[in-house]
């Protein structure tokens, strides 16, 4: 995920989106401890947002 970001940046990218199941949470931690947020929820299915700078 570094590795995503550092490309991002790169290219000067605002930022990353991305959903994940609602089944597995400990990814959803695992992205919140990056520093991404979630953006919207679509029933249970959380759709992720990471800021590239700031």
């Amino acid at each position: 995920m570094h590795a995503l970001k550092t490309e991002a940046q790169k290219s000067l990218t605002s930022h990353i989106s991305w959903t994940a199941s609602p089944y597995n949470t400990k990814a959803h931690e695992f992205y919140k401890k990056l520093g991404a947020e979630v953006e919207r929820m679509d029933g249970q299915r959380p759709y992720f947002h990471w800021a590239m700078y700031g």
